[in-house]
């Protein structure tokens, strides 16, 4: 006769799976990590400046001082097709209580001086969609990214600093190491970034 388990009562259990859940499975942000390129940061500056204007995306703000660069809001989807391509670009689920009417977005840059010779370079996407519930008037939330707008920028970037080979996952040897072809042989970075436009930009 097999032994009868003692039983666990509900409440116990799911505070045993609240305490376990969290160490089953590290938590990862889903935005890529920074990128460190072997590029001066005026010229990693301007390259980035380049691939924005290649995409269209309109600067809103910047402060080199703190290495920022704030795009203007755009639209990304807006119509019946708008549930399913936020669903691409954010961790938001279906909606139960209304629909989803549009949505847009824009991009943080960072670029930082980490050497004369290199530089630090991350992207956040600042997404948010148009709720329109069953009952009520129309609201904006904000949504958390899946990293793809900031990946697929990044990728652009690289691309454009290293050529169409360039990949985030993998950059292949010397990637970190070439030069862009833009980038003048005398350039000059300042030993301390201060709010004075660096030369060259």
């Amino acid at each position: 006769m097999v032994p009868m388990l003692p039983r666990i009562p509900f409440f116990l259990a799911c505070l045993i799976c609240s305490v376990v859940a969290p160490f089953a499975q590290p938590l990862r942000s889903p935005r890529p990590a920074p990128l460190s390129i072997h590029v001066p940061l005026a010229a990693a500056w301007k390259g980035m400046h380049e691939t924005l204007d290649l995409k269209r995306h309109e600067v809103a703000k910047e402060e080199i001082s703190k290495g920022l660069i704030l795009t203007r809001s755009e639209e990304y989807i807006s119509g019946p097709l708008t549930a399913s391509h936020i669903r691409k670009i954010s961790e938001q689920s279906k909606l139960l209580d209304g629909d989803w009417v549009r949505a847009e977005y824009q991009y943080e840059i960072h670029i930082q001086y980490e050497s004369e010779n290199a530089t630090l370079v991350w992207v956040d996407a600042r997404i948010r969609g148009l709720k329109r519930p069953f009952i009520g008037s129309n609201q904006w939330v904000t949504l958390n990214s899946t990293g793809k707008l900031e990946e697929d920028l990044l990728t652009l970037f690289g691309q454009h600093l290293f050529g169409q080979s360039f990949a985030l996952n993998q950059p292949g040897t010397g990637f970190w190491e070439r030069k862009p072809g833009y980038v003048r042989k005398s350039f000059e970075v300042p030993r301390t970034i201060g709010p004075e436009r660096p030369p060259g930009l």
